[in-house]
C-alpha cells in the first residue's frame, strides 16, 4: 500500500507541478527569485546565445558544431540557502548545480530565448551575465554601474504577479493530506 501512494504521489507532482516549473514558458521567472540561481541561470541562457553566435560564425566558415569541440556551460556546484523560505526543521538549502540542472534537465534554450520577456529584457540579462559579483534585482547595492530598473520593473509587473500556490499546486497540496494520514497510520 505505502508504494501505490508514492507511486500515486509522484505522479501528481510530477504532472501538476515538475511539468509547470521546468516548462520552458515559465523558466525565466528564476530571474526573479534568488539572486544566485538567476545569475547562474542567466548566465547559461547567454553562454548559449554565445554557443549560437558561434554557430552562425561556423557555418559561415562552411564547419559545423562537430567540427570544434563546443565547450559545456558549468554550473557552480554550491550550497546556498534559500532566503524567504523558512520551514520548521530550519532553512532550506539547496545545491544550485543539482538545483538548476533538475530545473533545465528538459529546458529548450531556443524556446526560452524566444519568450517575449527574455526578448524584451535580454540587454540587461546579458549585462546580469556577464556581471562580475551576483546581481540581486532588489538590492541596487549589487548593481555596479548598470541599471537594473527595468529589468526589477518587468519582474515585478509580468512575473511576480502571477500567484504561486494556486491552481498549478493545488493538486499536490491536496494529495499531500492523505500521504500524511497514509504515514501517519500504524
Amino acid at each position: 500500500m505505502p508504494g501505490k501512494v508514492f507511486e500515486k504521489f509522484r505522479y501528481v507532482f510530477d504532472k501538476h507541478v515538475t511539468s509547470c516549473w521546468c516548462s520552458d514558458d515559465i523558466l525565466h521567472y528564476i530571474i526573479g527569485g534568488n539572486p544566485t540561481l538567476a545569475n547562474e541561470f542567466v548566465a547559461w541562457l547567454n553562454h548559449y546565445d554565445s554557443m549560437i553566435g558561434a554557430s552562425e560564425t561556423l557555418a559561415t566558415l562552411g564547419l559545423n558544431e562537430d567540427d570544434v569541440d563546443v565547450e559545456y556551460h558549468e554550473l557552480t556546484d554550491m550550497e546556498i540557502t534559500l532566503e524567504h523560505h523558512k520551514v520548521r526543521n530550519g532553512d532550506i538549502k539547496v545545491n544550485v548545480c543539482d538545483c538548476l540542472n533538475y530545473l533545465t534537465e528538459d529546458a529548450d534554450r531556443a524556446h526560452i530565448m524566444e519568450r517575449p520577456f527574455v526578448k524584451k529584457c535580454w540587454e540587461h540579462i546579458l549585462e546580469m551575465a556577464t556581471a562580475e559579483e551576483t546581481v540581486d534585482l532588489f538590492d541596487k547595492d549589487t548593481w555596479g554601474d548598470h541599471d537594473y530598473s527595468p529589468l526589477r520593473k518587468a519582474v515585478l509587473s509580468e512575473i511576480c504577479i502571477h500567484s504561486i500556490h494556486q491552481q498549478r499546486c493545488e493538486n499536490y497540496v491536496q494529495l499531500a493530506a492523505p500521504f500524511r494520514r497514509q504515514m501517519s497510520v500504524k
